[in-house]
């Protein structure tokens, strides 16, 4: 009677027939059967593979931005290395700078850069190392200071304005998280207003004459700015060293002028798209 109770159960439990065909209906689960989960995909994960396949492909996508600065310049260099002649009586005797003749400039720029970079910009901002060009459109103001010598003759300065244009090649290049950085160097030409001069002394008449007169220049300059973006808008600071052709003296004066030299610092917003 056990055996038979022993039988039924054993024919209970497991499924089939008996048909010795049917023998690998039934067989205990393997490791191997147990599906595997997919790992956790996240936004970051799925963005960077996307930003790994974009680098993988090469293809160079053109980029627009443009940017706003205000800027502040500090003139330096020999505005006259001789001599300072009026007429033929006027004189100062000693050797004069560019920042004595004019105080630290104030003014802005407006820039559009054109280029390309091997990959799209990414959440954060590019992020692909970036070559092309731009142009620079820019305006300062330099309020007049004053020169004087030992004898007590002395010019005063009226303001000088300075607008022109620049255009040049820039390189950029992402450091992560929205960081960046880019170098430009470029060639152009200034705009000088004329500058008035009062010069007086204790034997000679005070009198206003013009000091430098309105001169179209050739000009270059070399900068870089470091910044970090927030999807298309960047803030970033520069900073800078230019060269302008000195203006023309004006008809009366006979001055010895050296190139017009100003380091610059910079801040400012720029929009990708």
């Amino acid at each position: 009677m056990h055996a038979t109770f022993a039988l039924w159960l054993w024919l209970a439990m497991v499924p089939g027939t008996g048909d010795p065909s049917e023998k690998e209906a039934f067989r205990w689960p393997k490791i191997a059967d147990i599906p595997a989960e997919d790992p956790v995909r996240t936004q970051d994960y799925d963005g960077e593979l996307a930003r790994v396949e974009r680098s993988r492909s090469g293809d160079m996508v053109l980029t627009v931005d443009a940017s706003l600065h205000g800027r502040v310049s500090f003139p330096w260099g020999s505005a006259n290395s001789d001599i300072f002649v009026y007429g033929n009586t006027f004189i100062i005797d000693n050797h004069v700078s560019w920042s004595e003749f004019f105080d630290p400039g104030f003014g802005a720029t407006l820039t559009i850069d054109i280029g390309g970079r091997p990959t799209k910009r990414g959440i954060h901002g590019p992020v692909g190392f970036e070559i092309g060009g731009y142009l620079s459109l820019q305006q300062q103001r330099f309020h007049g200071g004053s020169v004087h010598d030992d004898f007590g003759n002395s010019v005063r300065a009226s303001d000088m304005d300075v607008t022109g244009w620049m255009v040049g090649v820039k390189a950029g290049q992402p450091l992560g998280d929205g960081f960046y950085t880019d170098g430009r160097f470029g060639l152009g030409a200034m705009h000088y207003s004329e500058v008035m001069g009062d010069f007086k002394g204790p034997l000679f008449p005070e009198i206003r004459d013009v000091l430098f007169e309105e001169t179209w220049v050739f000009a270059m300059e070399l900068l870089g700015h470091a910044g970090i973006r927030f999807g298309p808008l960047g803030i970033n600071v520069g900073m800078g060293f230019s060269l302008w052709v000195p203006p023309n003296e004006g008809p009366q004066l006979d001055l010895d002028s050296g190139p017009l030299y100003t380091f610059f610092l910079e801040i400012g917003v720029e929009l990708g798209f």
